[in-house]
């Protein structure tokens, strides 16, 4: 059993040394010992620790991974994160960028195209950004589907607390950017979430994000953010200098954002006063909208492993290929692609096809 995927598994689970240590009946400094690979496990505790953490047998056997740093992740709200969720979060990291590098071996995805924009304000950066893509200025159609046109990887955290929120980071080997979202928020909470993990791939690449101010990035984040989803311009042409609540429940439509970020973006722009500003949030929030809105959009999909899980479901093997080739559990390779339960797989075939009813434009690797 190789020490370094022990650790994986265990913190992908959520165990502590002495949680583990507990469940196979050893020590904490046995585990210890096992994931230095100071001493290996006899085949009975070895049994015991493929049982308690749930990972093929075969997944212990593989080379060794270099786990993802910590402080190569974005994390928001560093400080007040519990250790076990960010291990929790290091740990998907890694095992999500082992089930992309096996995507990448079967499927012709998309190239990386996502610039270096550093030390300017995050506005420009949106705009150059946008430049860069070749996008005008109108409102996206689908952030994830255009993320992922560029090389972005997305993938789906587990539940691990609302403070750890979407996470990003580029990858030190491959050089390719990654976003990971949870299933909890609304669709346009997604979206600028994503814009906002987007802003830190282009804006903070450099940046050492265990050390850096937390304060400061996320704020640099959230401007781009809402630049990148709400250009000027077109904000300026199509909004009303003084609307009301009801008028910008209608108007964010056209955006996919929430009444709070149009109200903010508003503001920010000109197109509100401080004292429109300030009211208009009183009423957001005596509405109740401040988490449940109207006109809620549909969370958007990673449609790249929407069309992979399609290609999968052809092949002989369908799902259960990935998980045989990468030995990473199925309920965890569907949870990092799709963000819900692999009983929808496990279910049958006619409900596991709903969630890939968009023809697959990629191509199998020859």
């Amino acid at each position: 059993m190789e020490g370094t995927r022990l650790t994986l598994a265990r913190k992908m689970r959520g165990f502590s040394k002495k949680e583990l240590a507990e469940l196979v009946e050893v020590t904490p400094k046995s585990i210890a010992d096992y994931e230095k690979d100071i001493t290996n496990p006899s085949t009975e505790i070895e049994q015991r620790l493929i049982r308690a953490l749930r990972f093929p047998e075969a997944f212990f056997n593989l080379h060794t991974t270099e786990p993802m740093s910590e402080e190569a992740i974005s994390f928001r709200a560093r400080t007040k994160l519990k250790r076990s969720q960010k291990d929790i979060a290091t740990a998907e990291a890694t095992l999500a960028t082992e089930l992309s590098d096996w995507c990448n071996t079967k499927f012709n995805l998309p190239k990386t195209n996502v610039p270096t924009i550093e030390g300017i304000d995050p506005v420009l950066a949106a705009e150059m950004l946008r430049k860069e893509w070749k996008m005008g200025d109108g409102a996206i159609p689908n952030l994830l589907a255009l993320l992922e046109s560029h090389g972005i990887r997305i993938f789906f955290a587990g539940e691990i607390g609302n403070e750890v929120d979407a996470f990003s980071y580029w990858e030190p080997k491959t050089q390719c950017p990654y976003v990971f979202l949870t299933t909890s928020k609304s669709g346009e909470r997604r979206r600028m979430d994503a814009a906002h993990e987007l802003g830190h791939l282009v804006m903070h690449r450099n940046l050492d994000m265990g050390t850096s101010t937390t304060k400061e990035i996320e704020a640099e984040a959230n401007r781009f953010a809402s630049a990148f989803l709400m250009p000027k311009s077109t904000m300026l042409k199509y909004t009303p200098r003084s609307f009301s609540l009801r008028d910008a429940v209608v108007l964010k439509k056209q955006w996919k954002v929430s009444v709070a970020a149009f109200i903010f973006r508003s503001h920010d722009i000109g197109l509100l006063t401080d004292w429109q500003y300030h009211n208009l949030f009183k009423q957001l929030s005596a509405a109740g909208w401040r988490t449940d809105e109207p006109n809620a959009i549909i969370p958007e999909q990673s449609e790249v492993n929407k069309q992979v899980i399609n290609l999968l479901l052809k092949m002989p093997q369908k799902l259960s290929t990935a998980t045989n080739e990468t030995a990473l559990p199925l309920e965890l390779c569907y949870q990092l692609l799709t963000g819900t339960s692999a009983q929808v797989v496990l279910g049958g075939k006619t409900h596991a096809r709903k969630v890939c009813e968009r023809k697959a434009n990629l191509t199998v690797v020859q």
